[in-house]
C-alpha cells in the first residue's frame, strides 16, 4: 500500500495525515495484510465496501489506532500542569473533579495523570476526589489499560523515586500467563512477548473507569464527566 492509497483511507475515516503520518508505516502494513486476507485487489472495491459494511468499517477503523505512549510523554506539558494547573484546581474547591482521556491507548497519560494528583495530594493534604475516565475504540488497548502492566518502553520517561513508588515488579508467573494468553502461538520457554522491565501498577492507582466510546459511560456511582462521543 503506498502513501496515496492510505491518504484515501484516512480521508474515508476522517483522519487527518499530518497526525498519521510519522506512524503511517506500520498502520500501512496492517491495511494491506488485511486488503490481502480479504481478498481485495484494489482501494476502489475496498472502499466501497467499507460504505455498505458497518462491521468491516469497525474492524478497519481499529486497524488504524496507534497505542504510541508511555507515562510522563512530552514532560514539559505534565510539569505545567503540575505547577499551574492543579492548583488552580484544587484552590477552594470542594468539588470532585472530573476528567475525561479521550483515545487513552493503553492508559500510560491517564495513569501518568493519576499519579501526579496522588502526588498533589500527599503534599497538600484534603485536595478534591478525581473521577478519571480513559476511552479508546480499540478493544485490545482498553484491556491492556485495565491490566495496568507496562514494559520498559512505556516507563523510560518516569522519576526513579516516582516508579520505585507506584509501581510494583511484575510476578514471573503472572508475566508468563500472560504471555501466554497473549501469544498463544509462541509459548515456550525460549519466548519472551515482553522484554525487559515489567511493572505493574499499584493496585489502588488501577482505580480508573475505561470505555469504549459510545457505550454506557456511567459508573455505579456517578457519571461520565462529559458526554461520550
Amino acid at each position: 500500500m503506498d502513501d496515496s492509497q492510505f491518504r484515501h483511507v484516512l480521508e474515508f475515516f476522517s483522519l487527518s495525515w499530518k497526525g498519521c503520518r510519522r506512524v503511517r508505516k506500520g498502520v500501512k502494513r496492517r491495511l494491506a495484510r488485511y486488503l490481502q486476507d480479504q481478498g481485495f485487489r484494489g482501494m476502489e472495491p475496498f472502499l466501497a465496501s467499507l460504505e455498505k459494511d458497518p462491521e468491516r468499517r469497525e474492524e478497519v477503523e481499529i486497524l488504524l489506532s496507534v497505542a504510541i505512549s508511555r507515562f510522563f510523554r512530552d514532560l514539559n506539558l505534565w510539569q505545567a500542569i503540575e505547577e499551574f494547573v492543579f492548583p488552580a484546581l484544587i484552590a477552594g474547591n470542594t468539588q470532585k473533579i472530573r476528567v475525561w482521556s479521550a483515545g487513552c491507548a493503553r492508559g500510560e497519560e491517564a495513569y501518568t495523570l493519576k499519579i501526579l494528583w496522588e502526588q498533589a495530594r500527599q503534599r497538600v493534604g484534603r485536595i478534591p476526589g478525581l473521577e478519571l475516565w480513559a476511552t479508546d475504540f480499540n478493544p485490545e488497548y482498553l484491556a491492556r489499560a485495565q491490566e495496568g502492566v507496562y514494559s520498559a518502553g512505556s516507563l523510560r520517561e518516569i522519576p526513579i523515586e516516582i516508579r520505585s513508588k507506584y509501581l510494583l515488579p511484575l510476578p514471573r508467573q503472572r508475566r508468563q500467563a500472560m504471555q501466554d494468553s497473549r501469544h498463544p502461538q509462541r509459548r515456550g520457554p525460549g519466548w519472551a512477548a515482553v522484554k525487559g522491565c515489567v511493572l505493574q501498577l499499584q493496585p489502588r492507582l488501577r482505580v480508573l473507569q475505561v470505555q469504549r466510546p459510545g457505550a454506557s459511560c456511567r459508573p455505579t456511582a456517578g457519571s461520565c464527566p462529559t458526554p461520550c462521543p
